[in-house]
Parts: structure tokens; sequence; C-alpha cells
């Protein structure tokens, strides 16, 4: 089983809602206007100076559901990077509780 979180520009919510509809994936925790820079974007601070925020969501998935979203992940990367996406993924051994 793997626990995922992913942090995307504001902007990209809709698009990344879909996009986790497509994969079957109706289980997450949202926390919203995460602030800070990701690699290749500008900082968002939600200020004047560095406008804009991000979402950080947070899943667990089983391995063979994973197989499917890791590859549309990587896809995701190229499209949306230079906005601000990270995915970052654990293995977990043990969940208790929301089902899976």
């Amino acid at each position: 089983m793997k626990k995922v979180e992913i942090i995307i520009y504001m902007g990209l919510k809709d698009q990344f809602e879909d996009v986790l509809k497509e994969e079957g994936i109706d289980e997450y925790v949202i926390i919203p206007k995460v602030l800070g820079r990701l690699k290749g974007s500008d900082p968002k601070m939600d200020n004047h100076l560095w406008p804009g925020y991000f979402f950080l969501y947070r899943f667990c998935l089983d391995n063979k559901q994973y197989e499917s979203f890791r590859e549309r992940v990587y896809n995701l990367e190229d499209d949306w990077e230079n906005e601000g996406f990270l995915a970052t993924i654990w293995e977990i051994d043990e969940r208790c509780g929301g089902g899976l």
C-alpha cells in the first residue's frame, strides 16, 4: 500500500481532481492554502509580491491502483512542473480506518 502526497498550484486543482476521478480515487484529504516554493516555479506566498498558493492532497492507494496512478503522475509532471507540482510516495505497512 502507498501513501501519496501531491502538492499542486491552486490553478491546477480542478484538472487534478478530474485525474483523481478518472483514476477512481474518491477518498482523499485536502490541506488548503499551503505556502512555499517548489523547484522550477516562483514562490507561492499568497501576497502581493508572490501571489498564489498550493493545495496539498493526501491519500492511500493499493499497489495495483498506484501503478496506474504513477503513470499518470509522470505525465502530469511534464505538463505542470513549471506551475508548481510535486508528488511524494511512501510505502505503508498498515492502515486503520477509512477503508482499503
